[in-house]
């Protein structure tokens, strides 16, 4: 799936905000789960279970490597008459600083229960589902370099104060789901959806905040365990 993080003003310049947004690009990202479903009548079926995610973002950034005193030694020459030449030197100096440039994959991390309601339909080759309900999340752990409010790098596991919360709340699901039936049990599918966390990540301290805003495709199995259970 593809991520992308939502930022706001909350304490912190304008500037800050822009550097940092350029400097940090999505990267793909994956989620893996298993999941219960119950149906409810012929039509309803409710879903539960619990997933992985990681998602990726990609942080560049150019960190001081190098720096030196430069000194340039001007000759002017000056023809005041024929015969008569003055040389004049002017000496200048100037700082020369050498960037390298630095590449850090963020992984932002997370374990979440999703809870579900679909409306199915179908016959016993192709079955649809509209999907839609909310994802809990249970824990979530980060690591990778931001920037600080001084524009230095900063590993996000070794800041003091702590960046990240370790649990950010709700957000909201909704899919649509293509079955294909390959067995008397076994179905194959594919569920385009869209994810996105209505908590801010960030811990109170920081100066902006970021949610979560997930666009993907899930691809997997359905299997019927027993009676209309799958």
């Amino acid at each position: 799936f593809a991520g992308k993080i939502t930022q706001s003003n909350v304490g912190t310049t304008n500037t800050y905000l822009a550097k940092k947004d350029s400097a940090e690009k999505m990267q793909l990202s994956y989620s893996a789960g298993i999941r219960l479903s119950k149906p409810f009548g012929d039509h309803f079926m409710m879903k539960a279970g619990i997933q992985y995610t990681q998602v990726n973002e990609k942080f560049n950034y150019k960190i001081e490597n190098e720096r030196k005193q430069v000194t340039v030694i001007t000759t002017h020459t000056v023809v005041n008459a024929p015969g008569d030449t003055t040389y004049i030197k002017d000496t200048s100096s100037y700082e020369q600083i050498g960037y390298r440039q630095r590449s850090v994959t963020n992984r932002f991390k997370s374990v979440d229960v999703p809870v579900i309601l679909g409306y199915e339909w179908g016959n016993n080759g192709w079955r649809f589902a509209i999907n839609g309900g909310a994802i809990f999340n249970v824990y979530s752990w980060y690591n990778g370099e931001i920037y600080d409010t001084s524009f230095n790098a900063m590993a996000v596991d070794k800041s003091p104060a702590g960046v990240y919360k370790r649990n950010i709340g709700v957000g909201l699901y909704g899919s649509i789901s293509i079955f294909k039936s390959i067995g008397e049990n076994t179905e194959i599918f594919a569920e385009p959806y869209l994810r996105y966390n209505l908590s801010n990540m960030m811990e109170a301290n920081q100066s902006y905040s970021q949610k979560f805003r997930i666009s993907g495709l899930s691809l997997g199995i359905r299997y019927k365990l027993s009676g209309r259970q799958r």
